[in-house]
């Protein structure tokens, strides 16, 4: 009877995820996410942004610390070192907000140079998309690309230079990528008729909508990748 009831105490445990299984264990989730319950994916904090220049509104979302190498010296003033991702009040499709830190003023007045905010598929999570949306910022103002092509019928964007960098939200229903996707905060040079990344960020994974209900996210969403 005691070896039975070991057995099904055993049993039990395996059942209830408690063991060494590798495959139920969970990986920490993303830089800048944190998970809102046993039963729920990372996300990233859902707050109130206004679009206007300045960052005292996100002082409550965690900012991902990043490194880009200089591809195309010289890089003073142009390197990115910061990136935080936020996500809109609006839980059917929220909107996507990112800011980046440049350490110093950014090249606002320089038409010779450009930020691009690039938000691809996230394959784990979205396996069946693809492309790329695009906003463009220089001193020549602001453009918004789907997979290549300038969309001029709309604005399904907001963009603001801050002290530092920049802040923007893209619509969330405008999003090829809704709810989840790689956003990467690259710099770029004129260079003839090319423009040339002088420091790209990685890119960041970023889950923002699709916090329930049947379109949610799976639990493992925006996860890191064990080692």
């Amino acid at each position: 009877m005691i070896r039975i009831a070991l057995v099904a105490a055993l049993v039990a445990a395996c059942n209830l995820g408690i063991g060494s299984d590798p495959s139920s264990e969970r990986s920490a989730c993303a830089p800048g996410h944190g998970r809102l319950s046993a039963s729920s994916g990372c996300f990233v904090a859902q707050a109130a942004i206004t679009i206007d220049g300045t960052t005292a509104d996100w002082a409550g979302v965690p900012a991902i610390a990043v490194a880009p190498a200089c591809l195309a010296p010289p890089c003073d003033g142009l390197t990115p070192v910061a990136v935080s991702v936020a996500a809109g009040s609006d839980d059917a499709v929220p909107d996507l907000f990112v800011q980046a830190s440049f350490g110093a003023p950014p090249p606002r007045s320089d038409p010779s140079v450009r930020v691009v905010l690039q938000l691809a598929a996230a394959p784990a999570v979205r396996p069946a998309t693809a492309g790329s949306d695009e906003l463009v910022a220089n001193a020549s103002g602001e453009v918004f690309e789907k997979n290549g092509y300038v969309i001029t019928r709309a604005t399904p964007y907001r963009f603001a230079w801050t002290a530092d960098g920049f802040e923007a939200a893209i619509d969330g229903l405008w999003s090829t990528f809704q709810g989840a996707g790689l956003v990467t905060v690259a710099v770029e040079r004129a260079s003839g008729s090319a423009w040339v990344d002088v420091a790209p960020t990685p890119p960041l994974a970023a889950c923002w909508g699709y916090r329930s209900g049947s379109d949610a996210l799976p639990e493992s969403a925006c996860e890191q990748v064990p080692r």
